[in-house]
């Protein structure tokens, strides 16, 4: 409950948004690149770039229009009630909880419409994990970095890098489930090799009581961003892809 007894008082502005008061104090301030319109583009775009009966696109977007601006609905309340009762919140809660939820609840729209096709669900399963990385990385620099100032402890911010960088390796790890037992040792050996470097400076770091080169910092900290971040994800499973149709064409040879 927000109180005891709720007056809702809209204000609309064209350059500004909208404002909603409750009893009669501001609360939230919906901008209009806040009205989820560029979801409902992407969700539609998206029913019309795979192939599906023109029936199957018009029920997807009769059901997931609606579904996405009740998702929004609730993003708006539940960042309002922060707003009230848990200030501090609503910085990370807006600009990454919500935001991650509300793309995820999409996705699944997503892998659902595909599902009539299971040589699609490998794709499907690849761009989710690319989409989920980018966010997870992009949230590790701006609200956990050394140049947010955040009120997190330091130790805490690391254990949270590491955090990140071992998500990105088994989600990478979820993806090539089905290449080669040799492919995913090169890509569990590759992480955790980033993983001890990066463990073992910040270690000597908080132990030395901050008495280490700074350029060993920066190198740790830039290596581990690059990892945490889309890029290997994508060269790595693409060269375990290359390397498993090249398998594939070396056996086919042989029984031939």
């Amino acid at each position: 409950m927000f109180y005891t007894n709720v007056s809702m008082l809209y204000v609309h502005d064209k350059t500004r948004g909208t404002a909603i008061l409750v009893n009669m104090h501001p609360v939230i301030r919906i901008l209009n690149s806040c009205n989820a319109l560029d979801i409902y583009v992407l969700y539609i775009a998206f029913l019309f770039c795979f192939p599906a009966t023109l029936r199957r696109r018009l029920l997807y977007i009769a059901y997931g229009v609606p579904y996405i601006f009740i998702l929004n609905i609730g993003r708006c309340v539940g960042i309002a009630w922060l707003n009230m009762h848990h200030r501090g919140l609503v910085e990370i809660t807006h600009h990454y909880v919500f935001t991650t939820l509300l793309y995820l609840m999409v996705f699944y729209l997503w892998v659902l419409f595909t599902q009539q096709s299971k040589l699609m669900r490998p794709k499907i399963e690849f761009i989710v994990s690319l989409v989920a990385i980018i966010i997870f990385s992009w949230a590790n620099v701006v609200y956990f970095g050394y140049a947010t100032r955040n009120k997190f402890s330091p130790l805490t911010n690391q254990i949270i890098h590491l955090s990140a960088l071992t998500l990105t390796m088994f989600i990478g790890l979820y993806n090539i489930r089905h290449q080669s037992k040799w492919w995913k040792t090169v890509w569990l050996g590759t992480y955790g090799f980033v993983f001890l470097i990066v463990f073992a400076v910040v270690s000597i770091h908080f132990f030395n009581n901050g008495k280490i080169e700074r350029m060993l910092l920066v190198f740790a900290a830039s290596t581990r961003n690059t990892f945490t971040g889309p890029i290997p994800f994508i060269i790595l499973f693409l060269l375990g892809k290359l390397y498993s149709g090249r398998s594939a064409a070396t056996a086919l040879t042989a029984e031939n």
